[in-house]
């Protein structure tokens, strides 16, 4: 079986799913190449730990660029230990 995340720069794509889905870019982030100061060095996406959201926010620019996506079409999820599911919309 090969490997499912595949190294890009800093990003680790889930190239299985982008070629069953055309269009679809899916994947995680590392912590390198951010904005975010201790301890949420450097990368951090994450708008719920505390960080500053402006520092987030230039993150997911950043991203956005990378991988030449508009940030308003971004999809995140905050990862809970439970069964429940709950969409809401940011902007």
């Amino acid at each position: 079986m090969s490997e499912p995340l595949q190294l890009n720069g800093n990003t680790l794509h889930i190239e299985k799913w982008e070629k069953k889905l055309p269009g679809l870019t899916a994947g995680f982030t590392s912590r390198c190449q951010g904005v975010s100061s201790l301890p949420f060095d450097s990368w951090n996406m994450g708008l719920h730990v505390g960080d500053k959201t402006a520092d987030v926010l230039e993150n997911r620019q950043r991203l956005a660029d990378k991988v030449r996506m508009p940030l308003e079409s971004f999809v995140a999820g905050e990862q809970v230990h439970g069964t429940e599911i709950k969409k809401n919309r940011t902007r």
